[in-house]
């Protein structure tokens, strides 16, 4: 049985590797931690039915579904936990509509050890966490302001283009 408060973190990546490496720096840097994995929209759905996550890592890209339609799912069912979305870009575009859609943060896969350690401990701490590169471009996104009225098609269409 685990205690109220060992923290517990969702790890949702169609990409086993990712998953183990996440899994390897956070066990490193938060020690009695409960890991879950989740390699689909759907595994992802029912991890987060099944139990209450402090945290919550969401991939944008998954085979099933992308991480844009699970994570209002997700704030629904658990709105106290986290999300930290994890993208491969670091775009404004992707990081505005996390921020609409109810996520914690946003970091991309790019950055190293620090920087996801960064997000991960100012998500806990209840915190929004975004890099500034991002922030920048959220910023301006703000500023125009148009997409935040469509609907998640409309939008992945706007973004293939």
């Amino acid at each position: 049985m685990r205690s109220s408060h060992q923290l517990s973190i969702l790890i949702v990546d169609d990409h086993l590797l990712i998953r183990l490496g996440l899994k390897q720096i956070l066990s490193h840097e938060f020690r009695d931690v409960v890991f879950g994995e989740a390699g689909t929209a759907k595994e992802a759905l029912a991890q987060v039915a099944a139990q209450p996550w402090h945290l919550v890592i969401l991939d944008i890209s998954l085979p099933d579904d992308d991480g844009f339609s699970v994570l209002p799912e997700i704030c629904a069912r658990r709105p106290q936990a986290a999300v930290l979305m994890l993208s491969m870009y670091a775009d404004p575009f992707y990081a505005a509509r996390s921020l609409q859609l109810g996520a914690s943060g946003y970091i991309s896969k790019s950055p190293g050890r620090s920087d996801l350690l960064k997000a991960v401990r100012s998500v806990l701490d209840g915190k929004k966490y975004f890099s500034e590169s991002v922030l920048r471009g959220v910023d301006e996104l703000k500023s125009a302001a148009l997409h935040t009225s469509l609907s998640t098609q409309e939008y992945k269409v706007l973004l293939a283009l």
